[in-house]
């Protein structure tokens, strides 16, 4: 069962006595990521307990490598800016031979 519009409006009239730590402004900046060596690192170690018996040195030494590209893949494509301009690839649509759009033949 939905709330009653005043005990919602109700709510919002005490939302000034929180607590200041409640209240985080929308203009805050995110919290710092953490060190690219130490995500990568523990996301190697929880490779190691998940699938580490299966692994062998040198196999491990290549999942390194590969979450290490993986992560560096991802910073660069955090420094690309987007704007509300830019938009999506067109989207592919495969049609077997001999169709128009719309699935007609």
């Amino acid at each position: 069962m939905k709330a009653p519009r005043r005990a919602f409006l109700g709510g919002l009239a005490g939302a000034p006595l929180l607590p200041a730590g409640l209240l985080k402004s929308a203009a805050e900046p995110p919290p710092a990521a953490p060190d690219g060596g130490a995500v990568a690192e523990g996301l190697l170690q929880a490779a190691r307990a998940r699938f580490g018996h299966h692994l062998s040195p040198s196999e491990i030494v290549e999942v390194r490598k590969g979450i290490e590209s993986v992560l560096r893949s991802g910073e660069k494509l955090r420094t690309v800016v987007l704007t509300s301009a830019d938009e999506p690839v067109g989207i592919f649509e495969a049609r077997p031979r001999g169709t128009r759009a719309g699935g007609r033949r």
